[in-house]
């Protein structure tokens, strides 16, 4: 008698699975997409904002510190985002107040150009505005010379960070001012530069370096100051420089 052939059972290609996988995902994100479409009031938001910590709580990985605080691009922190947005822009387009209208009507702006850092970031130590040896010795060696004999006027900004600038008793914004007022004492006492051409600008903690103690130099990056050569020239900034009393 003879023998049956087995059957062949048809085979599937292996990327069938995967396609299947990915059309079975994009189903389920258009799904999430038009059931968050549904979400008006700003408790629904939070409730799935809930719903989604409570099912993928971020408690750190490997090689990381644990932690109860969700990473900022997680997926709920861009629903919760996505939600205040929301509400923002509903207050903002029912808002119905007048604006009020000033003395003036007008503004006038100065054109401030382009800036250009020149002699790189000036440190100080924690707590102080008092210029140290080297930064003195950088100001004349390094900036001074850049400075004479030219028309533009400079901007020296001041930083301040942290709990070691807080512990001098001042506010960032006013250390940040003393340094800056520091340097350009310097520049005009010693170096002999014009202080007409000099502006003062505090930044306080508003641009710094890094936020890393484990970068290189750590915080104490932001503890600078830093001289910009504008492209505006002293008359261009103020009508009567010199104080003839000319018009």
């Amino acid at each position: 008698m003879a023998k049956r052939k087995p059957i062949e059972k048809p085979s599937v290609p292996e990327w069938v699975l995967t396609y299947g996988d990915l059309m079975s995902l994009l189903l389920c994100f258009f799904i999430l997409l038009a059931a968050f479409s549904e979400l008006k009031k700003e408790e629904d938001y939070q409730k799935v904002v809930d719903a989604i910590r409570e099912a993928f709580g971020y408690t750190g990985g490997e090689g990381n510190v644990p932690s109860t605080d969700l990473p900022l691009n997680s997926m709920s922190n861009v629903l919760e985002n996505f939600g205040m947005y929301g509400e923002l822009s509903k207050n903002m387009l029912t808002n119905t107040e007048s604006v009020i209208a000033g003395q003036k009507d007008r503004t006038t702006t100065i054109r401030e150009g382009e800036k250009f850092a020149i002699g790189g970031s000036l440190p100080f130590e924690a707590g102080s505005a008092e210029l140290t040896d080297e930064v003195k010795a950088r100001l004349l060696r390094d900036i001074v010379p850049k400075m004479r004999g030219r028309t533009s006027t400079f901007e020296i900004r001041g930083h301040a960070w942290g709990a070691e600038d807080l512990a001098s008793g001042l506010d960032l914004r006013d250390l940040s001012y003393q340094r800056a007022r520091a340097v350009a004492r310097h520049l005009t006492r010693v170096g002999e530069i014009d202080p007409g051409i000099l502006s003062l600008v505090a930044r306080a903690d508003h641009e710094p370096v890094t936020i890393s103690r484990s970068s290189p130099g750590g915080v104490a990056q932001n503890r600078r100051v830093q001289i910009l050569m504008t492209e505006e020239t002293q008359a261009q900034r103020h009508p009567d420089p010199n104080w003839t009393g000319q018009p």
